[in-house]
């Protein structure tokens, strides 16, 4: 006896691996592609956010020196800034900085709403120590925000 012929079977299995694989591919490129396109959207939330909150606190820091020059009563240096600087127009971008933040958030989601919370209170201080205290704790809160979200990013 002669050794069989396994040329048949050989084919046979040859061609369902071909045939599975044609059928794999696709949905493995489909979850890679899925998955790309949501870490850039992340990706770009993120470069948002830190956008959002570098305005606000830039804005909230303007608004307090300028609070502190009008109850100092030093109008010379009052002048100096024109209407783009002064000091209600500040408070209208702390405000939509502020909200800007609050839309890109979640309420749900317990870290989202504590900075939710802190930018809300750093909105509403004006000038001292507390102020200070408060912009630390919205940059650390926004800082852990971001990190969450890269590593979220990084693990999928």
């Amino acid at each position: 006896m002669g050794t069989p012929d396994l040329s048949l079977p050989l084919s046979l299995v040859l061609q369902v691996v071909t045939l599975i694989v044609a059928a794999i591919g696709p949905f493995l490129a489909y979850r890679y592609t899925k998955k790309l396109a949501l870490s850039s959207n992340r990706q770009q939330w993120l470069d948002a956010l830190r956008d959002d909150v570098a305005s606000f606190l830039s804005f909230s820091d303007h608004a307090a020196y300028l609070h502190s020059l009008m109850n100092a009563k030093k109008v010379d240096q009052l002048i100096q800034f024109d209407d783009s600087h002064n000091y209600f127009n500040e408070i209208i971008n702390l405000s939509k900085a502020s909200y800007r933040i609050r839309l890109r958030l979640r309420s749900g989601n317990e870290m989202h709403h504590d900075l939710i919370i802190k930018v809300e209170k750093l909105k509403k201080a004006r000038v001292g120590e507390d102020r200070i205290a408060l912009r630390d704790d919205v940059l650390k809160s926004s800082e852990c925000l971001i990190q969450h979200v890269w590593q979220q990013i990084k693990n999928q």
